[in-house]
């Protein structure tokens, strides 16, 4: 079949135009992927915080660095200890909590392995520390109210002065979502996301009172929320503000143990990131 020069160049032009578009189509070029890191575990790596923290109607302010500090291999890879420079009476802080146990990354989560002490620190408590084990302080691709992890523990304490304690504990971590933006001390942060870590407490006292035939048993602290911790971290920066209530109420009936009076404690520390210093992981 003979093809006149019109149709000639019809087919030509058609040719071109088809290539050209395979072209920009398959441009051979990987699709760019959008780095998620909302705490860079590199040592040396370190935050500025302001911290407030109001508790009997004082308020107390002090800045905290919180570095990391070594890294060292487990099972799990690479974790890294954390250390904090607050040596002031803040009471329970997230910043301090993290200084208190190792950190390591995987599948776009943070977990945290550690103890802390809720700070309950009065006479006539012995002092006592909350264990726990691969928290997930969060999840990059959790939604917003979901939760990331929950533990329940029954904790028995020594003898202490002729009281027997035993504990309840319930911990649990759950997700804020993400969110745009968030301003920090006037700074803006981009692509955040948040999480919260709550911890439940219930304590029970076993003593024997002089004239009670058999040991009585009552509750110190009924079952109810003494921590909550709202965290929110910024991408390739780190935690950028953190609110941390301690809330503790005794159980009216510790009027009938002899020479056994507690304060209930309420205390609320802030910290806002002031400046930082990070490099990323490789």
């Amino acid at each position: 079949m003979k093809l006149n020069s019109n149709t000639l160049v019809i087919l030509l032009f058609s040719t071109v135009l088809l290539w050209s578009c395979s072209s920009d189509d398959d441009s051979g070029t990987p699709p760019v992927d959008t780095i998620e890191n909302y705490f860079p575990l590199v040592v040396d790596n370190e935050w500025q915080y302001e911290n407030t923290q109001t508790a009997a109607g004082n308020t107390e302010e002090s800045d905290e660095t919180l570095s990391v500090e070594s890294e060292q291999g487990t099972e799990n890879g690479s974790s890294y200890l954390l250390n904090s420079t607050n040596e002031s009476a803040m009471g329970v802080s997230f910043t301090n909590i993290l200084s208190n146990g190792a950190l390591y990354k995987n599948e776009n989560k943070l977990f945290l392995s550690g103890s802390f002490d809720i700070g309950v620190d009065q006479a006539e408590l012995p002092d006592f520390a909350i264990d726990f084990e691969d928290l997930v302080v969060y999840d990059v691709d959790a939604s917003n109210g979901a939760i990331l992890y929950t533990e329940d523990q029954n904790i028995s304490l020594p003898e202490f002065e002729g009281i027997s304690l035993s504990l309840d504990v319930t911990i649990e971590s759950r997700s804020l979502g993400s969110l745009e933006d968030l301003v920090v001390s006037g700074s803006t942060y981009q692509d955040i996301i948040g999480s919260e870590f709550t911890v439940s407490l219930g304590v029970e006292a076993t003593t024997t009172i002089p004239g009670v035939p058999f040991p009585l048993t009552i509750d110190v602290i009924e079952f109810q929320e003494v921590v909550k911790s709202t965290n929110y971290f910024a991408n390739e920066i780190g935690l950028v503000e953190s609110e941390t209530e301690l809330n503790v109420v005794f159980s009216d009936a510790l009027n009938q143990i002899p020479n056994f009076n507690l304060e209930n404690i309420m205390a609320l520390v802030e910290q806002n990131l002031a400046t930082f210093q990070v490099t990323l992981e490789d």
